[in-house]
């Protein structure tokens, strides 16, 4: 479908309950229209997942649309009628995932932000392991673009202040204009150089989760607000 389509179709209305029922159940003996009509119908759900959820990524609207619908597509393929949930909040669950894997990829292929597999060296007496290789930023964060710093804050905000406060502390960025070793930041936060070894690995367990799909941030940052 083109711009146009898109937007035509999506000032359709939803289906009803019951609509999408009839149509459902249609769909599931074969028939194609059935399923292009629910498809069409929910076109207004995967618009308005962009614009809400997805709006500060400088992405192409249309692409992060058409991977919507792809996504929308898979969550009719993989719906059950009687598991008791509705199809509207199956679909939401599935294109915000979609979507937001999306953008993660499309940022790692098109800057290297987010390499989140290297393994926290906790005996990095000297310091060498910095945030910029961390994360696989090629230049400093200020210097960055704004996807990779609209990213990058996009998964800190899963960290409390005091953990994102640790993390900047030692990889030097952010308030900090300079990296600091293990034993530094325990002294600076007057505790031992076990237990920030212990909350480095559990932040960045964190990011990690956060930065695999959307569902798990959320997690992430409902668990930060208790």
């Amino acid at each position: 479908m083109n711009k146009f389509e898109i937007e035509r179709a999506g000032l359709k209305g939803v289906l009803s309950d019951e609509e999408f029922e009839q149509y459902y159940k249609s769909y599931k003996t074969g028939d194609i229209t059935a399923r292009n009509i629910i498809i069409e119908r929910n076109i207004k759900l995967v618009i308005s997942i962009v614009n809400n959820y997805f709006s500060a990524f400088r992405f192409e609207r249309e692409d992060m649309i058409s991977v919507g619908l792809t996504s929308l597509i898979t969550a009719l393929e993989h719906y059950e009628l009687n598991k008791g949930t509705r199809f509207s909040t199956y679909a939401t669950k599935c294109v915000r995932n979609g979507i937001a894997m999306y953008c993660a990829k499309r940022i790692k292929e098109s800057s290297g932000i987010l390499s989140l597999d290297k393994e926290y060296n906790s005996e990095d007496s000297d310091n060498e392991t910095d945030f910029y290789n961390f994360v696989n930023i090629k230049e400093p964060i200020n210097n960055n673009s704004f996807e990779d710093k609209d990213y990058l804050n996009y998964l800190l905000e899963t960290l409390t202040s005091y953990e994102r406060d640790i993390i900047e502390m030692y990889y030097g960025f952010g308030k900090y204009n300079k990296s600091h070793t293990e034993q530094e930041v325990a002294n600076k936060l007057n505790c031992s150089k076990q237990w920030i070894d212990a909350k480095m690995k559990k932040i960045l367990r964190d990011l990690k989760l956060a930065a695999e799909n959307e569902e798990n941030r959320k997690k992430l940052m409902l668990k930060k607000g208790k």
